[in-house]
This record gives structure tokens, sequence and C-alpha cells, in this order.
């Protein structure tokens, strides 16, 4: 038996059937999504708030924003796709293929990819669309990777306008739903230099409240180098906050857990003590915001 492909006319269709039958925090193996619809979905229906974002992760050059991107892994995918389907529309080698064995093998729990292919076909003027996912969040990641699907499948139809409808399956090896976990982009606060968190606790250090409440929102990348580099930072004796002692317990608790993350991360992918981990985590930045938001008035004079 085929699969049957969902007429659609709008592309939040396809996270609304996402989501429907997933609750927050479950997961379901083997998620297959299939749908058909016009080619005016993919010139004139992008998602507008995720835009941006989807083309910072089909960019060829990872920006400095995230922590990897699709894009950088492709190397001129695109090209011979688009050459593959105009040579020979019904090849099977119309494919973008983002990661390798290599990539995988030995990576453990460094950030890699979970788009991992997408392939397409031309038949009888629709375009078959394949993609698969290895994991997918799809709460918030779903609609940014729809974004960038449609702005591929686009630059396709550009180059090589052979095709009226598109059926396109997106399937996941798992699917979960996560609503409190961000985007993998880094937060403001990891993309601060050194200078600039030295120059910013002497002046308004009030301000890493909010910039470390948002690093407390779950995601799938344990980053902690800026963490030490505020360590450092506050332990120097020149440091004029007088809650210096307890920023520096909040710092210290916040790194030990994640590095208590990332360790246990290298081994295992989902179990309750990586939940716990996680929350402890957050807890501790939580904290440590809370801290920083006082320093307006401990300032020493």
């Amino acid at each position: 038996m085929g699969i049957e492909y969902k007429k659609i006319e709008n592309l939040e269709d396809i996270k609304n059937d996402a989501t429907s039958d997933i609750a927050d925090g479950d997961f379901e193996f083997n998620k297959c999504l299939a749908y058909e619809f016009d080619i005016k979905l993919v010139t004139e229906s992008e998602l507008a708030d995720v835009s941006e974002d989807a083309k910072s992760w089909a960019d060829d050059i990872c920006p400095d924003s995230l922590h990897f991107n699709h894009g950088s892994y492709l190397r001129g995918g695109m090209m011979h796709l688009t050459d593959e389907l105009n040579n020979k529309p019904s090849s099977n080698r119309a494919l973008l293929s983002l990661i390798s064995q290599k990539d995988v093998s030995d990576s453990g729990d460094k950030p890699i990819p979970s788009f991992m292919i997408f392939q397409t076909s031309i038949e009888d003027e629709v375009l078959y669309c394949t993609t698969y996912f290895r994991v997918l969040e799809i709460s918030t990641f779903l609609r940014v990777n729809i974004e960038e699907i449609r702005q591929r499948l686009s630059s396709v139809y550009s180059d090589c306008p052979r095709f009226k409808k598109i059926r396109l399956v997106i399937f996941s090896f798992r699917a979960y739903r996560n609503s409190s976990m961000t985007p993998l982009k880094k937060s403001e606060f990891d993309l601060l230099s050194f200078h600039q968190l030295s120059k910013k606790i002497n002046t308004n250090p009030n301000e890493f409240g909010y910039l470390i409440r948002e690093k407390s929102k779950d995601s799938t990348v344990v980053y902690l180098d800026k963490l030490v580099h505020l360590e450092e930072v506050l332990g120097d004796s020149e440091c004029d906050l007088s809650n210096v002692k307890l920023l520096l317990k909040y710092l210290k608790d916040s790194i030990e857990h994640g590095h208590k993350l990332k360790e246990i991360r290298l081994i295992q992918s989902h179990h309750p003590s990586i939940e716990q981990i996680a929350k402890n985590l957050s807890s501790s930045l939580i904290k440590l915001a809370e801290e920083f938001e006082k320093c307006h008035s401990l300032l020493k004079k």
C-alpha cells in the first residue's frame, strides 16, 4: 500500500498535524508526514517569522549565531541536485546528503545535523521530495525545517520549472515535542567576547540577569565556554560587586551541572537522569540570573 498524501493549502498544516497526536514531553518513532500541494505554496507562502532562521541554516557558511548549520555540510549540493533534475528528471541521485558516516562515528555529543537527506525526482509534472531526520523536535524546530525545505524547493523550481505540484514526505526516526526547548542558536550571552564580559561586569552587571535567563532555557547543545570566562572575570580581585561570592557559587554550580549533562549525554540520549540534570542546570542558571539582577543596588561604593 502506497503513501497517502494529504492535500494542503497552508504549510502551517504540517506543523499542526505533527503536534496533534504527540503531547508535550512525549515522542513517536518513525513519524511520517506526507502532503500534496500546489507550487504556489513554495513560491508565495513563506513562513515569515522563521524565514531568516531558515536562511541561516541553509547558508553555505555557518553564521556565528549558530553552533552549526546545514548549508556548510552540502558543499555545492544544490547545484548538483538541480543539474541532475534538468539532465535526468527521474534520477535517483538528485539528492542532498548532509552528513556521511565519518561525521557520525565517534561524534559523541558533538552537534551534528538531524536533517540528513533531501531527495527529489520529477514524474508527470509532480516533484517528489522526501526528507529524512534522525530526530525532530516538532513544536519549535519543525517550522524552521519546513521553511528551509520550502526555500530549497523554491530554488529548485527557479532552476528547473518542470513541475506544478509537490508531494512532500517528512520522515523522522524519532519525533518528539518539547515546547520549552530553544532552537539551536547561540544565546546572546554566548556571543559576548571576553572583553565584552569584562566591560559589562564593570558597567552594567545587572544586564547579565536577562542574558543568563535566556541561556537557562533548555537546549540540545551544552555550551559552557562563556560561563567559564565569566567565572574568570568575577574571580578577578578588581571585581567591584559586593555579592561576588554568591555569583561565583552559582556560576560554579552551573558549570558543574553543565559538565555532568555533557558527560551523561555521551552515553545516553533519552533517560530520566538527563532531564533531572538539565533541570538542575537551568535552576542554577536562574539563581545566577536573579543574583545578577540585584547588582544595580549592590555595587560597592
